[in-house]
Protein backbone atom coordinates (compact mmCIF):
# COMPACT_ATOMS: atom_id res chain seq x y z
CA UNK A 1 0.00 0.00 0.00
CA UNK A 2 1.24 3.54 -1.07
CA UNK A 3 1.77 6.08 1.66
CA UNK A 4 0.48 9.57 0.27
CA UNK A 5 1.70 12.46 1.14
CA UNK A 6 0.22 14.64 3.74
CA UNK A 7 -2.16 17.73 3.00
CA UNK A 8 -0.50 20.14 2.51
CA UNK A 9 1.64 18.48 0.21
CA UNK A 10 -1.65 17.67 -2.41
CA UNK A 11 -2.51 20.15 -5.36
CA UNK A 12 -6.20 21.37 -5.44
CA UNK A 13 -8.65 21.64 -8.50
CA UNK A 14 -12.53 22.26 -8.40
CA UNK A 15 -15.14 23.94 -10.34
CA UNK A 16 -16.56 25.82 -7.41
CA UNK A 17 -18.84 22.88 -7.14
CA UNK A 18 -16.83 19.83 -7.17
CA UNK A 19 -12.98 19.39 -5.87
CA UNK A 20 -9.89 16.95 -6.74
CA UNK A 21 -6.20 16.55 -5.21
CA UNK A 22 -3.27 15.73 -7.02
CA UNK A 23 -0.11 14.85 -4.93
CA UNK A 24 3.05 15.92 -5.63
CA UNK A 25 3.63 12.81 -7.85
CA UNK A 26 0.49 13.43 -9.98
CA UNK A 27 -1.55 10.92 -7.98
CA UNK A 28 -5.05 11.60 -7.98
CA UNK A 29 -6.25 10.62 -4.11
CA UNK A 30 -9.27 12.28 -3.60
CA UNK A 31 -12.56 13.50 -5.05
CA UNK A 32 -15.46 14.68 -3.64
CA UNK A 33 -18.98 16.35 -4.90
CA UNK A 34 -22.47 17.17 -4.53
CA UNK A 35 -25.53 14.85 -5.93
CA UNK A 36 -28.88 16.36 -6.45
CA UNK A 37 -29.74 16.17 -2.82
CA UNK A 38 -26.54 18.08 -1.60
CA UNK A 39 -24.94 14.94 0.05
CA UNK A 40 -21.29 15.15 0.30
CA UNK A 41 -19.85 11.60 -1.67
CA UNK A 42 -16.72 10.99 -1.72
CA UNK A 43 -13.80 8.91 -3.68
CA UNK A 44 -10.73 9.10 -1.22
CA UNK A 45 -8.26 6.70 0.09
CA UNK A 46 -11.00 4.46 1.91
CA UNK A 47 -11.82 3.03 -1.56
CA UNK A 48 -8.65 3.50 -3.49
CA UNK A 49 -5.57 2.87 -0.56
CA UNK A 50 -2.72 3.04 -3.91
CA UNK A 51 -4.61 6.62 -5.05
CA UNK A 52 -7.52 6.66 -7.68
CA UNK A 53 -5.42 7.05 -10.99
CA UNK A 54 -1.38 7.62 -11.08
CA UNK A 55 0.75 8.04 -13.96
CA UNK A 56 3.99 6.30 -15.39
CA UNK A 57 6.45 7.87 -17.45
CA UNK A 58 9.08 5.78 -19.37
CA UNK A 59 12.53 6.56 -17.84
CA UNK A 60 11.43 10.46 -17.00
CA UNK A 61 11.80 11.87 -13.83
CA UNK A 62 9.41 14.76 -12.14
CA UNK A 63 10.47 18.98 -12.85
CA UNK A 64 8.04 20.41 -11.17
CA UNK A 65 4.08 21.05 -10.66
CA UNK A 66 2.66 24.40 -10.92
CA UNK A 67 -1.11 26.19 -10.93
CA UNK A 68 -1.99 27.67 -13.86
CA UNK A 69 -1.83 31.46 -13.18
CA UNK A 70 -4.95 32.72 -11.95
CA UNK A 71 -6.71 29.07 -12.30
CA UNK A 72 -7.03 25.94 -10.24
CA UNK A 73 -5.22 23.86 -13.25
CA UNK A 74 -2.47 21.77 -12.40
CA UNK A 75 0.62 21.26 -14.22
CA UNK A 76 2.57 18.28 -13.05
CA UNK A 77 5.76 17.93 -15.89
CA UNK A 78 7.98 14.97 -16.30
CA UNK A 79 11.25 14.80 -18.50
CA UNK A 80 13.67 11.91 -19.95
CA UNK A 81 16.81 12.12 -22.46
CA UNK A 82 14.01 11.40 -24.69
CA UNK A 83 11.36 13.67 -24.40
CA UNK A 84 9.39 15.80 -22.12
CA UNK A 85 5.35 15.49 -21.20
CA UNK A 86 3.04 17.55 -19.23
CA UNK A 87 0.42 16.27 -17.08
CA UNK A 88 -2.58 18.79 -16.87
CA UNK A 89 -5.39 17.84 -14.34
CA UNK A 90 -8.60 20.03 -14.27
CA UNK A 91 -12.25 19.67 -13.26
CA UNK A 92 -14.33 20.92 -16.09
CA UNK A 93 -16.38 24.05 -15.21
CA UNK A 94 -20.22 23.16 -14.61
CA UNK A 95 -22.39 22.93 -17.67
CA UNK A 96 -25.38 24.61 -18.58
CA UNK A 97 -28.02 21.57 -18.08
CA UNK A 98 -27.32 21.43 -14.62
CA UNK A 99 -30.25 22.35 -12.48
CA UNK A 100 -30.45 25.04 -9.81
CA UNK A 101 -30.58 21.59 -7.07
CA UNK A 102 -27.52 20.24 -8.71
CA UNK A 103 -29.76 17.79 -10.22
CA UNK A 104 -27.18 15.80 -13.58
CA UNK A 105 -24.47 17.35 -12.06
CA UNK A 106 -21.45 15.33 -12.74
CA UNK A 107 -18.06 15.24 -11.03
CA UNK A 108 -15.67 14.52 -13.82
CA UNK A 109 -11.52 14.89 -13.73
CA UNK A 110 -9.98 15.23 -16.58
CA UNK A 111 -6.14 14.11 -17.24
CA UNK A 112 -4.64 15.81 -19.92
CA UNK A 113 -1.29 14.77 -21.39
CA UNK A 114 0.92 17.41 -24.03
CA UNK A 115 4.32 16.15 -24.96
CA UNK A 116 6.32 19.13 -25.40
CA UNK A 117 9.58 17.58 -26.21
CA UNK A 118 10.97 14.68 -28.35
CA UNK A 119 9.05 10.98 -27.89
CA UNK A 120 8.04 9.71 -24.54
CA UNK A 121 5.80 6.80 -23.26
CA UNK A 122 3.96 5.70 -20.29
CA UNK A 123 0.48 4.53 -18.72
CA UNK A 124 -2.54 6.61 -17.01
CA UNK A 125 -4.05 4.23 -14.56
CA UNK A 126 -7.47 3.63 -12.36
CA UNK A 127 -6.48 1.79 -9.44
CA UNK A 128 -9.51 -0.58 -7.85
CA UNK A 129 -8.04 -2.39 -4.81
CA UNK A 130 -9.46 -5.75 -4.13
CA UNK A 131 -9.35 -5.23 -0.61
CA UNK A 132 -12.14 -2.89 -0.85
CA UNK A 133 -14.65 -5.48 -2.06
CA UNK A 134 -15.01 -3.34 -5.43
CA UNK A 135 -16.95 -5.38 -8.13
CA UNK A 136 -14.61 -5.87 -11.40
CA UNK A 137 -15.38 -3.26 -13.69
CA UNK A 138 -17.52 -3.30 -17.03
CA UNK A 139 -16.93 -1.88 -20.62
CA UNK A 140 -19.86 -1.21 -22.79
CA UNK A 141 -19.58 -0.87 -26.96
CA UNK A 142 -18.09 2.42 -26.84
CA UNK A 143 -15.23 1.36 -24.86
CA UNK A 144 -16.16 3.06 -22.05
CA UNK A 145 -15.26 1.03 -18.85
CA UNK A 146 -17.92 1.63 -15.00
CA UNK A 147 -17.22 0.46 -12.09
CA UNK A 148 -19.31 0.64 -9.00
CA UNK A 149 -17.71 1.25 -6.20
CA UNK A 150 -19.66 2.28 -2.74
CA UNK A 151 -22.88 2.28 -5.03
CA UNK A 152 -20.90 5.13 -7.18
CA UNK A 153 -20.95 4.75 -10.78
CA UNK A 154 -17.41 6.00 -11.87
CA UNK A 155 -16.76 6.38 -15.52
CA UNK A 156 -13.59 6.22 -16.93
CA UNK A 157 -12.82 7.15 -20.81
CA UNK A 158 -10.02 8.48 -22.87
CA UNK A 159 -8.10 8.94 -26.50
CA UNK A 160 -6.12 5.75 -26.35
CA UNK A 161 -7.56 1.81 -25.61
CA UNK A 162 -8.43 0.99 -22.14
CA UNK A 163 -7.48 -2.17 -20.47
CA UNK A 164 -7.83 -4.25 -17.12
CA UNK A 165 -4.94 -5.10 -16.07
CA UNK A 166 -4.83 -7.14 -12.97
CA UNK A 167 -6.95 -5.01 -10.48
CA UNK A 168 -6.57 -1.47 -12.20
CA UNK A 169 -7.37 0.00 -15.71
CA UNK A 170 -4.68 0.92 -17.68
CA UNK A 171 -4.11 3.63 -20.57
CA UNK A 172 -0.70 3.24 -22.84
CA UNK A 173 0.38 6.03 -24.27
CA UNK A 174 3.38 7.47 -26.58
CA UNK A 175 3.45 10.82 -27.67
CA UNK A 176 5.45 12.86 -29.94
CA UNK A 177 6.28 16.64 -29.51
CA UNK A 178 2.58 18.27 -29.93
CA UNK A 179 0.80 15.77 -29.96
CA UNK A 180 -1.98 14.83 -26.30
CA UNK A 181 -3.96 12.53 -25.44
CA UNK A 182 -6.51 12.35 -21.92
CA UNK A 183 -8.16 10.11 -19.73
CA UNK A 184 -11.41 11.34 -17.94
CA UNK A 185 -12.76 9.91 -15.05
CA UNK A 186 -16.25 10.85 -14.03
CA UNK A 187 -18.38 9.97 -10.96
CA UNK A 188 -22.20 10.27 -9.84
CA UNK A 189 -24.96 7.75 -8.50
CA UNK A 190 -26.16 6.32 -12.28
CA UNK A 191 -24.51 5.76 -15.56
CA UNK A 192 -24.65 8.15 -18.23
CA UNK A 193 -23.05 8.37 -21.67
CA UNK A 194 -19.42 9.67 -21.25
CA UNK A 195 -19.00 13.52 -21.60
CA UNK A 196 -16.15 13.52 -23.92
CA UNK A 197 -16.62 12.10 -26.92
CA UNK A 198 -12.63 12.47 -28.34
CA UNK A 199 -9.54 14.20 -27.92
CA UNK A 200 -11.20 17.27 -29.66
CA UNK A 201 -13.57 18.04 -26.89
CA UNK A 202 -11.65 17.35 -24.02
CA UNK A 203 -9.06 20.20 -25.37
CA UNK A 204 -12.52 22.35 -26.20
CA UNK A 205 -13.41 21.62 -21.96
CA UNK A 206 -9.75 22.43 -20.63
CA UNK A 207 -9.76 25.48 -22.97
CA UNK A 208 -13.34 26.69 -21.16
CA UNK A 209 -11.48 25.93 -17.84
CA UNK A 210 -9.12 28.00 -18.33
CA UNK A 211 -11.00 31.05 -20.11
CA UNK A 212 -13.57 30.80 -17.02
CA UNK A 213 -10.78 30.93 -14.39
CA UNK A 214 -9.51 33.72 -15.52
CA UNK A 215 -11.89 35.72 -16.29
CA UNK A 216 -13.10 34.74 -12.80
CA UNK A 217 -9.78 36.42 -11.61
CA UNK A 218 -9.94 39.62 -13.78
CA UNK A 219 -13.70 40.16 -12.44
CA UNK A 220 -11.81 40.14 -8.92
CA UNK A 221 -9.79 43.06 -9.37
Amino acid sequence: MTAHLVLGEHGMIGDARHTARIDAQGTLTHMVWNDGAQARLHLDEALYPRGISSIAVSDARLVTQSYRAGTTILDTYFSSRSGAVKLTDFIPVASQDVTPDGRGDVCRVVRFLTCTRGTLGGALFLDLDKESDIRPPEVDDLGVWRSRPGGVCVQVDGSSPIILEHDRLRMDFTLKAGEQAHLAISGQHAAQEPGFHGLAAARKALAQCDAYWRNADTAKT
